[in-house]
């Protein structure tokens, strides 16, 4: 059977709803978070008018030309709902909900709770615009919704919520209700940068040996000793998922030799951009060995953005401050997998250019 993946951006607009809780953050109706809840008697969502979309700018400078919305009133909190449907798929792995909001008054209460159909996926009381979520597990054919409890900004200055879903469907069978997104010429332009056998390793043996100098920065000179990653073989893989449920289709690969801890390398160009805002790093790896090394070290540019000794599919981290034009890399220091029985490594990069008109990898 020919496998297929199809991809959906879903983003705030005005066909996402909104409840006005009033300055008194008043009760907030039972159920309202759930996919089945009537939101027929809401408003729409309200984009923000070019001046409060500075104020936001000015207080929060990665939000860039991502949409800003709340509702008729900035000094209320708000309850906010964007339903869809979804067809049935053999899985939803990878799909990423981002989120960013400027929402802190300082009245201690939780000024941001984010649920994907009843499940909370965050809560906070920070202003950000990179909080990233892997809402896979959470999404389900049928009725969908991402539903958000926000309070207003310090002073009711400029009270803004955004956020979008980068969904993801496998073996889709039917159609859904997300529209494709127009984007305007300054909108960002997307490539994806995913581990495959353009990914060079160096071998440290099963005794760890120490790596070599500077070999996470761009600007390192690989050489012969720097060989092609292999993908798993279908026994491991099968191997890995069964450690790892979640790790679905995503592929697989090591080095050579199951039992040694490795080096890894992704080379790709990017062309000049105002910013990299919203770009994304999904790192999954089958690595613990128990020893008390670190076994899994992520860097972009020579920055790490990662450090663990646990085993999982969806770690998330925003990157776009790490990018640059011109040449980048994503480095993997990794150890083996417990009895070396079937380590593994997989990632993705998900890069968003804006105000650029060509992307190219290799």
């Amino acid at each position: 059977m020919h496998s297929t993946r199809i991809t959906k951006v879903l983003t705030i607009s005005s066909a996402a709803r909104a409840l006005d809780l009033g300055q008194n953050n008043g009760a907030q109706p039972s159920g309202w978070q759930n996919a089945d809840f009537d939101d027929s008697a809401w408003d729409s969502a309200a984009p923000l008018s070019p001046a409060l979309a500075a104020c936001v700018r000015g207080k929060l400078s990665d939000w860039g030309n991502q949409p800003a919305y709340w509702g008729a009133n900035q000094s209320d909190y708000y309850l906010f709902r964007r339903t869809f449907t979804l067809p049935p798929a053999t899985d939803y792995y990878g799909s990423l909900l981002t989120v960013g909001g400027n929402i802190h008054n300082g009245d201690g209460n939780s000024q941001l709770t984010v649920y994907v159909n009843g499940a909370q996926v965050l809560q906070t009381v920070s202003n950000d615009i990179n909080w990233n979520y892997a809402i896979g597990d959470h999404l389900q054919a049928g009725p969908n919704v991402i539903a958000v409890y926000a309070g207003p900004d310090s002073g009711n200055a400029c009270s803004a919520l955004t956020f979008s879903a980068t969904i993801r469907l496998h073996n889709a069978q039917g159609t859904t209700t997300i529209a494709p997104v127009a984007q305007a010429p300054e909108d960002n332009k997307r490539i994806t940068i995913s581990m495959d056998k353009r990914v060079t390793a160096l071998d440290l043996t099963s005794n760890n040996n120490s790596p070599p100098d500077g070999w996470q920065n761009t600007n390192f000179p690989v050489d012969s000793k720097w060989r092609r990653v292999t993908l798993l073989p279908p026994a491991l893989t099968i191997c890995v998922r069964g450690k790892l449920s979640d790790w679905g289709n995503q592929p697989a690969y090591w080095g050579a030799n199951q039992s040694d801890y490795y080096l890894f390398r992704r080379t790709f160009t990017l062309p000049p951009a105002t910013d990299y805002y919203g770009s994304l790093l999904t790192v999954g790896g089958n690595i613990h060995n128990g020893d008390g090394n670190s076994q899994l070290t992520v860097y972009v540019n020579g920055a790490q953005v990662l450090q663990t000794v646990s085993n999982d599919i969806n770690w998330n981290y925003a990157i776009g401050d790490h990018l640059q034009a011109g040449p980048n890399v994503i480095a993997v220091y990794a150890g083996p997998d417990s009895g070396n029985a079937c380590s593994a490594l997989t990632f993705s990069a998900t890069i968003r250019l804006h105000a650029e008109t060509t992307a190219t990898a290799h």
